[in-house]
């Protein structure tokens, strides 16, 4: 499971400190333009419901957060909508 938090141009590192200082370790954060990542790995809910509610109120930088639910190569909007619609919502 990852959390995704997209960001201004530049900013990516601040906020990978930030997570640093909330007790993440360096190896579960990436940082991509405009975005970093951070790796939860194999959580249950809980473990997951507490890591966004705890990034979400003490991250002062980033723009958003928000969870990947799944990820999948799409190349048309069909794909796209047999995706969506396959998912355990």
């Amino acid at each position: 499971m990852r959390i995704l938090i997209p960001c201004l141009l530049g900013l990516e590192r601040p906020i990978s400190f930030e997570i640093e200082a909330l007790g993440y370790r360096p190896e579960q954060i990436r940082r991509e333009d405009g975005l970093v990542l951070v790796n939860l790995g194999d959580v249950d809910d809980l473990e997951i419901s507490s890591a966004l509610a705890e990034i979400n109120l003490w991250l002062r930088t980033g723009e958003r957060v928000m969870l990947e639910i799944a990820e999948a190569e799409i190349r048309s909007f069909d794909d796209l909508f047999e995706f969506v619609a396959a998912q355990n919502w």
